[in-house]
């Protein structure tokens, strides 16, 4: 499967699946934007994220293997809620300070014993 054909999968056919659904049945404002911003912003949340996404994964996997790519995209959530710590001032409980520490144990124990 080449590069285009997951991109083009997972962006456009995950939009033609989930727009209808949401512009129906779910709360929007599509009806006060305009066909412009819509675009705009289906290409730069939804497409560039993607291809950012889909592009890096790959290049991670070529230099540091399938399992540590994986062992390092456990950690999004982890650095979602360190940024929003950080930028936002949320207040993070003992129970998920608990789990970052469980989470870069992990991933500190996969990187040295690869």
């Amino acid at each position: 499967i080449s590069t285009t054909q997951v991109l083009l999968c997972s962006s456009v056919l995950n939009g033609i699946l989930y727009l209808p659904v949401w512009y129906l049945f779910l709360p929007s404002n599509f009806a006060e934007a305009s066909q412009t911003q819509i675009i705009i912003q289906g290409f730069y949340q939804g497409f560039v994220p993607t291809l950012l996404g889909i592009l890096l994964l790959t290049a991670a996997v070529r230099q540091i293997g399938s399992s540590m790519a994986a062992a390092f995209m456990a950690a999004v959530p982890g650095m979602g809620a360190v940024l929003s710590l950080v930028f936002l001032g949320e207040d993070l409980s003992v129970l998920s300070w608990a789990a970052l520490g469980l989470l870069t144990a992990g991933i500190a124990m996969m990187a040295v014993w690869r």
